[in-house]
């Protein structure tokens, strides 16, 4: 049986596996263009594909002050981060981000994976479910 497992893993493909991951996946080029998605992602922020990251979490035309894709493409290493952003339907989600480049064969970062994981239900259960800023930026 475990061999068939193995078998249906291999044939349902590392796309498909990230389809299905609870958390937003995106991967973004240098100019935070949106490049591909997950499942999850699509379903709560809709199609975001051509598209920068800023305007699609943010509506807004420039990259946060406090991005962890922009740190990433600057030294090559891990960066987390936790935001406010907005879902398609504009409602605001607290979320905590995780990037790690993309390299080619010299090392060069060629892009970037963003993961994000929704925590709005932890910050509802603390009690600090109100954003205080977005980016960085604190709310007027």
């Amino acid at each position: 049986m475990e061999e068939k497992t193995h078998l249906t893993l291999i044939d349902l493909g590392y796309k498909a596996i990230v389809d299905l991951l609870p958390c937003y996946v995106s991967i973004q080029d240098r100019s935070f263009t949106i490049l591909q998605t997950n499942q999850t992602f699509r379903n709560d922020f809709g199609d975001a594909i051509g598209k920068k990251c800023h305007e699609v979490y943010l509506r807004r035309s420039v990259r946060c002050s406090s991005c962890p894709v922009w740190e990433t493409f600057q030294d090559k290493k891990a960066h987390v981060s936790e935001e406010v952003v907005h879902l398609a339907g504009s409602e605001p989600v607290h979320v905590v981000i995780y990037s790690s480049p993309i390299t080619d064969a010299l090392g060069n970062v060629i892009a970037v994976l963003e993961l994000s994981s929704n925590i709005s239900k932890v910050k509802e259960a603390e009690g600090t479910h109100s954003p205080r800023s977005v980016c960085g930026n604190p709310f007027p």
